[in-house]
């Protein structure tokens, strides 16, 4: 976020919209390989010490299929004749491609509960991204600050990650049985991640394509800051505290460590949006420059994101707790086609900007939320009269 902060101000909205167009495209091409399975090593791994050569195996053979159409990309580009475009893609592309490796070897540190290298990896990328993004942002090389910091961090980080686990990428299985395995096992995580990767996608493609790179770069800042008051509680959103409710005997502990997390994203998300709705303006510009004043009405929309974040993450995790996998993915099926239907509302009404695409994405995150919301109810009265948990 600081460092965000800092390259707003030596760059121009048009730098961050184009970086987020290429960033959408190249990713959007690898979706259908976005398979992941490294959810089982958060929740089982620990008590299982062989699924770590599998599932690392597993990513090695999705990494490399993603590699191959991040290839096919950038030679395509090359032939039109799009040069520049092709290379961005390079940078952009490789650590996104590579990035189911260094995320097996960090689920595997927290199913064993080591959550504490994931503050030393985030500071070495940091200090690196900085170092580069901000010394080339100073010699004007634009949109070059944004994609050659982000891979040059990507390294350094897989190695730490390599070095605190102390395990490496010989430990991979590919026995052909144990992918086929996998595979059935994942393909609700597949589901998951098809999801929300196309979620966080078609959106910035749709703008950029309709509305323009400045829009697109207004959009961006906003979605990134948007939920600024919920980072400072990011452990509450990801893997922590779903390990922390798989950790217990009994659906009554497991709503009582739920009820906690949820109250405190929605009082984040509160202090989020009074923050955003008023005091945007003067608060934008300040921040990133007077060149963003046109961001205002961006940030004003990203307000709700706050809130929709919270109602989707507070059900998805305790469902996740609760090995109901499949359930997720239906409702993030659910809100990717609510927030598919809003953009298209957008575009035939020929209203595409930042301010209209941010609510569709925003109400798409929420309609998922509340579908989980749904489904975790009969979950929990369920148990609830069962007794203990298995």
């Amino acid at each position: 976020m600081v460092l965000g902060v800092v390259l707003a101000r030596m760059l121009v909205p048009e730098d961050f919209g184009r970086f987020a167009y290429v960033s959408a495209v190249v990713t959007a091409l690898m979706i259908p390989f976005w398979i992941t399975v490294t959810p089982l090593l958060v929740t089982d791994g620990g008590r299982n010490p062989s699924l770590f050569g599998r599932v690392l195996g597993f990513m090695c053979v999705t990494a490399t299929l993603k590699l191959s159409v991040l290839c096919a990309y950038i030679v395509y580009q090359v032939i039109i004749g799009q040069t520049e475009q092709a290379f961005l893609a390079f940078l952009i592309g490789v650590p996104v491609a590579l990035f189911d490796l260094p995320e097996a070897l960090r689920a595997d540190l927290e199913g064993r509960g080591r959550f504490g290298p994931n503050l030393a990896v985030q500071l070495v990328g940091f200090a690196t991204s900085a170092a580069i993004s901000i010394s080339m942002a100073l010699l004007g090389c634009g949109i070059y600050a944004l994609a050659v910091g982000g891979f040059a961090a990507y390294w350094p980080q897989l190695m730490l990650y390599l070095g605190a686990g102390r395990r490496g990428i010989s430990e991979a299985s590919f026995r052909w049985a144990d992918l086929i395995s996998l595979s059935k096992t994942g393909l609700s995580f597949w589901t998951m991640q098809i999801s929300s990767q196309m979620a966080a996608r078609i959106d910035k493609i749709f703008l950029g394509k309709l509305a323009g790179d400045t829009q697109l770069g207004y959009y961006n800042r906003g979605l990134n800051y948007g939920p600024f008051c919920l980072f400072l509680l990011s452990s509450l959103l990801t893997n922590a505290s779903v390990v922390a409710m798989r950790q217990q005997s009994s659906m009554r502990a497991k709503l009582t460590i739920a009820r906690k997390t949820g109250l405190l994203l929605f009082g984040g998300a509160l202090a989020n949006w009074a923050v955003l709705w008023w005091f945007s303006d003067p608060l934008v510009p300040w921040l990133f420059g007077d060149q963003w004043r046109g961001a205002i009405p961006a940030f004003q929309a990203f307000s709700w994101l706050g809130l929709a974040m919270a109602l989707h993450y507070s059900p998805m995790n305790f469902l996740l707790a609760n090995e109901a996998n499949t359930q997720v993915a239906v409702a993030k099926g659910a809100g990717l086609l609510v927030t598919v239907v809003g953009l298209a509302i957008v575009a035939l009404m020929g209203q595409a900007c930042a301010v209209t695409v941010a609510y569709a994405y925003c109400v798409g995150l929420a309609a998922a939320g509340g579908i989980m919301i749904m489904i975790a109810f009969p979950i929990a009265l369920s148990a609830l009269g069962n007794g203990p948990t298995k």
